[in-house]
């Protein structure tokens, strides 16, 4: 799904209060195709431990944050583009420190997520 129609959604996010897991089985019992997102590695600055996770739904709605809204659009447009996810996968990202700075970061880093489908 290309950016452009994604636009539109990218800053609805779901409650922030619901863990990811707890967000990612109300989806899936409503019918939607949902996708689970870990933090796996860092290096450099990283908001996020290793184990952070965000959940997303095919339409583009998303909870959770993982580099302070560094990279969560890429992550975001990759996951509706692949689901359903066959395989798991992973991806390495990159957060340059202007965009670091301008997210009130104090400098840029690297991290690696593991993209996964979830199913009931």
């Amino acid at each position: 799904m290309p950016l452009s129609s994604l636009e539109g959604v990218f800053m609805k996010h779901a409650s922030l209060s619901i863990a990811p897991l707890e967000q990612a089985q109300l989806w899936l019992d409503e019918g939607h195709e949902v996708a689970l997102v870990t933090i796996i590695s860092t290096w450099s600055a990283s908001p996020q431990p290793v184990g952070s996770m965000m959940t997303i739904r095919k339409d583009g709605i998303y909870s959770g944050l993982l580099a302070n809204g560094c990279v969560e659009m890429e992550i975001v447009e990759k996951a509706c583009s692949l689901m359903p996810i066959e395989e798991p996968l992973t991806l390495d990202l990159k957060v340059a420190h202007s965009k670091a700075r301008a997210a009130g970061m104090a400098c840029g880093g690297e991290l690696q997520v593991y993209l996964e489908q979830v199913t009931a």
